[in-house]
């Protein structure tokens, strides 16, 4: 069964995120899992957000963004990774996302930030991208590649948009050649997507395209240890019941098939599977 709750707009309405769904619960405007390898963060699950933050920073420090730079946010969610660029980094930012409802959360939380002078939004598709080419010094694309059905027209969209020495920041998760066709339809299923591609796969294409790869760091060790440790345990005592107090009819059957969700991923990060990848490109 698809898992069409998880972006729920009536979800969103109620927690102040439209287009977020029971996502927006967890992990407030970021939209990604916490893959960092804090206790202070797994342990509880009010710091599942902050975890997020450190994610989305930890890219951002790794493609060493500066106020020089226009970064295109390919699948931009409701727009909290690109408040916190261009809050923290000074960037200017272009918002890509092919949701017209998350893009209006996302315009709104901008406003409320003040940061309308430094974030533009723009409604697109990632395999063919709305701009000239040569337009931005970087191409940021966070925990979404998954979602897009074809990963090699993205990818070079992503080029022919950057300009000379420009930066391609990635993150996602990925498959290793190890995953059964079983393991990808679960996944498909449990996640609402039609396409996996693996993590030698990925790298090759990007290589393919005439990007030069500088860094690339897998964080599956967090899946295998804090997460498979203590997310059942702390999801059953600090997120559950948040989403049983908002959706009171379908609340315990939503937290529990999302928490059966994470837990197969868990699973195979376990069994070499899973990856989560971040990485660093430029075109050169």
């Amino acid at each position: 069964m698809a898992k069409d709750y998880y972006n729920s707009n009536e979800i969103g309405e109620k927690i102040g995120l439209p287009g977020a769904g029971i996502i927006g619960i967890i992990l407030g405007d970021q939209l990604h899992p916490p893959m960092v390898n804090s206790k202070r963060i797994w342990k509880h699950g009010k710091n599942w957000e902050k975890g997020a933050v450190m994610c989305t920073k930890r890219l951002a420090d790794m493609a060493k963004l500066k106020k020089t730079d226009l970064l295109l946010d390919v699948g931009c969610g409701v727009g909290g990774p690109a408040i916190i660029l261009a809050r923290d980094y000074k960037c200017r930012i272009v918002g890509l996302n092919s949701s017209k409802l998350q893009l209006k959360t996302a315009k709104e939380k901008t406003k409320v930030a003040s940061l309308e002078n430094l974030i533009d939004y723009v409604c697109g598709d990632a395999e063919n991208l709305p701009f000239s080419s040569e337009s931005f010094t970087c191409v940021w694309t966070f925990n979404m590649f998954y979602h897009i059905n074809d990963k090699q027209s993205a990818l070079e969209e992503f080029y022919r948009v950057l300009r000379y020495r420009g930066r391609l920041a990635f993150d996602d998760w990925v498959i290793t050649e190890r995953a059964t066709k079983r393991d990808i339809e679960q996944l498909q299923n449990n996640w609402m997507n039609k396409n996996w591609i693996s993590d030698e796969e990925l790298k090759n294409n990007v290589l393919s395209i005439g990007l030069v790869l500088k860094k690339w760091q897998d964080f599956s060790h967090v899946g295998k240890g804090l997460m498979s440790k203590y997310f059942s345990a702390i999801f059953e005592r600090d997120i559950k019941p948040k989403i049983i107090a908002i959706d009171k009819e379908r609340g315990e059957h939503m937290a529990d098939d999302f928490r059966k969700d994470v837990e197969h991923t868990i699973e195979l990060y376990l069994a070499d599977k899973l990856r989560y990848i971040q990485f660093i490109a430029t075109k050169e």
